[in-house]
């Protein structure tokens, strides 16, 4: 709601205030009556109010209770990411994004979507702490989120390879000249011969 508020052309105090008042309503919610969205919920408005470690121990309880189905987790992180645009607020909220986007890809079924430019931002910030980590994700090893950070590494040298219409029509990948034994420090684009013969594009 803070977001939100302030998009609205209310002032940061008047926002907060609203996220307090939400806090205040979650708190008033009997215990029988909470499910993991309530803990989802609880997460974003200490995200709001910039209260990180509140918000990765709240939204710990969503991301690691098995009865959350894939979909639901899904549907957080793009609020996060897409709406909320949490890593472009500080490093607090770039750590929390990456081990996200750690946890969906290690779950059966999922899928995660990366855009290019997202891709080079989470490139370029920290890995998170073992205390973020654990906030987050409990008490697991460093493996996933070394994983992801692989997994971001290896993106950035894939390419979509496109027809002059726009329409994409293959796939490449990035390519060091001297890893073929050619001379120079060229970066060469590597796809299949169907993509690039006189039939594609």
């Amino acid at each position: 709601m803070l977001h939100a508020a302030r998009r609205g052309g209310a002032s940061p105090e008047q926002a907060k205030g609203l996220d307090g008042e939400a806090l205040a309503e979650l708190e008033r919610v009997p215990q029988e009556s909470r499910n993991p969205w309530w803990s989802a919920t609880k997460g974003e408005a200490y995200v709001a109010l910039g209260e990180w470690e509140l918000a990765e121990v709240a939204i710990r309880d969503y991301v690691t209770d098995p009865k959350v189905p894939v979909f639901h987790i899904a549907a957080t992180l793009r609020q996060l990411r897409e709406v909320w645009e949490i890593h472009r607020e500080n490093d607090e909220g770039a750590a929390l994004l990456q081990l996200l986007e750690a946890r969906l890809t290690g779950m059966r079924g999922a899928t995660v979507e990366l855009r290019p430019e997202h891709v080079r931002t989470m490139r370029a910030m920290d890995e998170p702490t073992a205390s973020q980590r654990e906030r987050v994700l409990g008490d697991v090893d460093a493996r996933p989120v070394r994983w992801y950070r692989a997994a971001l590494d290896r993106a950035a040298s894939v390419a979509a390879v496109r027809m002059k219409s726009g329409a994409r029509f293959g796939t490449a990948f990035a390519v060091a000249a001297a890893d073929f034994g050619l001379p120079g420090d060229e970066v060469l684009v590597l796809t299949n011969f169907h993509v690039v013969n006189r039939g594609g594009c």
